[in-house]
């Protein structure tokens, strides 16, 4: 299979974004953070979507769901253009799980059963990350003894995730939960003897409970003669309370009728009164006592005239003025003195003028306060009409509204003393009712006594008759419980049995892969780690138990005496000899993201000419930081500009 085309329509940073690729090897060389892994991890995505059942984690705080979300916004989504088995298909994507398959000339939709990855290969996800996939850093945080576990898993199992071991381990562990020392089986056991015995004590147990129910009938038939006798006894108390009511019911009726007369006067009062209390009484009646003082001192009052002025003697005194002025300028007069005579009448006016002026203000000042006299008046009616209507003497009604004060507080007084005597009356009552009736209660009382003492003896003997019953009666659930508790031993012996089967089917199979399918795994990924490393002096073995060695003149040596980069060309290696195997139908795509990170520049150019020649067979994807076109010399190759 080969890829054609990517349309990243949004992934991470990509935004509708277009990517061709060519036959054999594809060189995609570019500076960190341009997108080289968020391209590769979109062709991962076209082929199986994202990870099921992802969870983000201290370690991995992030899912690959949220690695890849556009940075614009929105739901991921695109589509991959492919040639697989001679047709050309196209992958489409969107979100996290839509996905649809079409072919690519006609556009018609094939159906899809599973992810397009494991239509093309044949292989789940896990599989495909685990072999054709090589992701950036692939070793750089894995130590020694992780690789050396996924490489005998890759051995044993063909997945680096799968482990035979823990698989034993899983199976040992379902069927310890069966057979161990605590497991179900013990258990059920143990509960099966229990019920067998509680059956058979339960036999017994039926001879016991007629007894135990006679004794209850017994007492039954005593703690009703109780009964019947304190019922007896509680009527003659409740003739005798009869008897003392009656005495006291005559008192108390006409007490009550007092406290009611007392109440109803009490009432009538407040009502003439109204919300008025005392402190507002006062103030109405200040307010009466003025208006009868006004009234003594007010008569008619009339707005005096204004004066009038001699305004022609001011006109004469102007004139008079106005021809001494101007006679000086025509004839040789005697001006001065013609002037002063104009002088005189208007002296004369002044003087008159002012005292009209005092005389006129002095007799509006009186009307003023005249006025304001009426005005207080008039106020003052006005409000006491408001409280009592228009009256001519308010005093009365003010009189009057102190009376019924009086009176309300007089009755107030008489009904708290009528109503403490009726007080007395009860506790008297009560006192000469606890003399007269005092016997009758005591005996109640005992009798009440022995009452609940028949009750709790025979709520103790219903109790245990319950139990026995239950106990009796609890045989037929106990032995259709014992049967289904066999039922279920037998299953869970077939399930142990299984188990069992399982573990041996486990054993021979990993026998089976070490012994037939682990050799010819071992001599390709030697040939590999040879054309890798391009050393003829070591080479690659699997041992008994599907661990990777490196054997150096015939003795094998664990990774851990190797560098990194060693150890990574063994993980490539494998690998790469696990798709020979694998793949058999269709070879996929190979995609490497800066996976040769551990390689010197010699091992990385040999790594180069490696995938040179594998992708004659099959469409190889380089993604690299580092400019490969030095270690590119003499190697077909087309280069991919992001």
């Amino acid at each position: 299979m080969k890829i054609n085309k990517l349309e990243l329509r949004a992934f991470g940073k990509f935004h509708d974004r277009s990517v061709e690729l060519q036959d054999g090897l594809n060189v995609l060389y570019a500076p960190n953070e341009t997108g080289k892994s968020t391209l590769a991890g979109f062709i991962r995505y076209m082929l199986y979507g994202f990870p099921k059942n992802e969870r983000s984690s201290a370690s991995n705080p992030l899912t690959t769901a949220q690695r890849f979300k556009p940075w614009q916004g929105g739901e991921v989504g695109g589509s991959m253009t492919v040639t697989a088995d001679g047709r050309r298909a196209t992958v489409v994507r969107e979100g996290a799980k839509t996905v649809r398959l079409y072919d690519a000339l006609t556009m018609t939709e094939i159906p899809l059963m599973r992810e397009p990855g494991e239509e093309f290969y044949g292989l789940s996800l896990e599989t495909f990350e685990s072999t054709a996939f090589f992701g950036q850093s692939t070793l750089a945080n894995v130590n020694m003894d992780q690789l050396e576990d996924k490489l005998k898993n890759m051995v044993t199992g063909g997945d680096e995730k799968v482990s035979y071991e823990k698989a034993r381990e899983a199976l040992n562990k379902a069927k310890n939960k069966i057979a161990g020392r605590v497991g179900a089986l013990p258990t059920l056991r143990q509960e099966s003897a229990e019920l067998a015995l509680r059956i058979e004590r339960g036999e017994q147990d039926r001879a016991a409970l007629r007894e135990l129910a006679q004794a209850c009938e017994s007492l039954n038939a005593r703690l009703a003669k109780a009964k019947e006798d304190a019922a007896a006894q509680e009527e003659i108390l409740m003739r005798e309370r009869a008897r003392i009511e009656k005495a006291f019911a005559g008192q108390k009726q006409d007490l009550q009728k007092q406290i009611a007369a007392a109440m109803d006067v009490r009432l009538q009062a407040q009502r003439r009164l109204g919300a008025m209390d005392r402190r507002r009484l006062d103030e109405l009646n200040g307010a009466a006592q003025r208006l009868l003082a006004l009234r003594d001192v007010l008569g008619p009052i009339s707005q005096p005239d204004k004066p009038r002025m001699p305004i022609w003697l001011l006109i004469v005194g102007i004139l008079m003025l106005v021809s001494g002025v101007g006679s000086a300028f025509l004839v040789e007069m005697p001006w001065p003195l013609l002037a002063a005579s104009g002088v005189i009448p208007m002296a004369i006016y002044g003087v008159l003028a002012s005292g009209r002026k005092t005389e006129y203000e002095q007799r509006m000042q009186a009307y003023e306060r005249e006025q304001l006299r009426h005005e207080e008046a008039a106020r003052l009616h006005q409000g006491l009409a408001a409280v009592f209507g228009e009256q001519p003497d308010y005093t009365a009604a003010i009189s009057a509204c102190y009376d019924d004060m009086a009176t309300v507080a007089e009755q107030q007084t008489e009904i708290g003393t009528l109503q403490a005597k009726l007080a007395a009356m009860d506790v008297d009552r009560f006192c000469r009712a606890d003399a007269d009736y005092g016997a009758a209660q005591h005996q109640k009382e005992q009798l009440s006594a022995l009452m609940r003492q028949m009750e709790m003896e025979l709520a103790q003997k219903k109790t245990r008759l319950e139990e026995r019953n239950r106990q009796v009666g609890a045989i037929d659930e106990w032995e259709s419980l014992f049967s289904e508790k066999q039922e279920r031993i037998a299953v869970l012996e077939q399930e142990l049995a299984a188990y069992e089967l399982a573990m041996a089917a486990l054993d021979d199979a990993h026998m089976e892969m070490t012994h037939l399918y682990a050799p010819m795994l071992a001599d390709r990924m030697a040939d590999f780690f040879s054309t890798t490393t391009g050393d003829t002096e070591r080479r690659v073995a699997v041992d008994v138990g599907g661990k990777v060695r490196v054997e150096e003149k015939d003795v094998p040596h664990s990774l851990h005496y190797y560098s990194v980069g060693t150890a990574d060309a063994v993980y490539v290696s494998l690998r790469l000899a696990l798709i020979d195997m694998l793949y058999a139908r269709q070879k996929p795509t190979l995609v490497f993201d800066d996976s040769f990170a551990n390689f010197d520049e010699g091992r990385a150019a040999e790594m180069l000419k490696l995938l040179g020649k594998l992708s004659q067979k099959t469409q190889v994807l380089y993604f690299t930081c580092r400019d490969p076109e030095p270690m590119l010399k003499g190697i077909a190759h087309h280069n991919v500009i992001l």
